[in-house]
């Protein structure tokens, strides 16, 4: 190992690995506490749980704003981390918290140029809105959605009983008769939509969707809701 000041370190569990200030390579689980680094490779699961106390004989914590991060398996941060340049995650990413962004969009391969990407932006609202549609054909005048399993294409996998009005709550409906003229009126009791045409003899095929606002715990309990679970939608800088 090059220098400068090549350095062994001991984890909690008695594992060694030698290290310098710029380079750090591990192959195998292990905690990291107490290092500064430029960049930080590993090959399996890697956690940074904070830095070393100096009483215990550390001293420098993780500088989490420098360090550059290059894991082959699963990492976990248990603390505060500050990135000042992009982030590029070419697997899944999985936020148990709450994700706060200056815009967003997906990007994704050109499904007819092949020389090209596609960008759409996220839809934004001053709500936590959940949107449900689909189409159902009227029987004699009438349709009965479940919200639970109707709002999800054919084959779909659907949600448990009783989800949808669990999760949700102020829904709006909006209807569209895709093959004639009649009115329409819908209304939600529990988890079912009911539609009902003004010609009670109408068999057409109707576009529905549901708008409704999240009231589940996260929502609830997030630090950007009030005390009603609804979003705080201008804070102090």
């Amino acid at each position: 190992m090059t220098e400068p000041y090549p350095i062994t370190y001991v984890t909690s569990n008695g594992i060694e690995y030698e290290y310098t200030r710029r380079l750090l390579t591990l192959v195998d689980p292990v905690d990291i506490l107490d290092l500064i680094v430029r960049r930080l490779y590993a090959t399996d699961f890697v956690t940074i749980a904070g830095f070393y106390s100096a009483d215990e004989g550390g001293g420098c914590p993780i500088d989490l704003e420098n360090v550059r991060l290059y894991v082959g398996g699963d990492a976990v941060i248990n603390r505060d981390t500050l990135i000042r340049r992009n982030l590029a995650v070419l697997g899944d990413c999985c936020v148990a918290g709450t994700l706060t962004k200056g815009s967003g969009t997906f990007d994704i391969t050109h499904p007819l140029e092949e020389e090209k990407r596609l960008r759409h932006s996220f839809i934004e609202g001053p709500r936590y809105d959940n949107i449900y549609r689909n189409k159902v054909r009227l029987t004699k005048g009438k349709a009965t959605v479940n919200l639970d399993t109707d709002c999800v294409s054919p084959g779909g996998q659907t949600m448990a009983p009783g989800t949808w009005e669990k999760l949700n709550r102020n829904p709006d409906v909006f209807l569209q008769n895709l093959e004639g003229w009649s009115r329409l009126k819908g209304n939600i009791t529990g988890s079912t939509l009911v539609i009902k045409c003004e010609d009670e003899n109408c068999m057409d095929l109707v576009s529905w969707m549901v708008v409704a606002e999240r009231q589940d715990e996260h929502v609830m309990n997030s630090n950007m809701s009030d005390d009603e679970g609804r979003l705080i939608l201008e804070y102090e800088a």
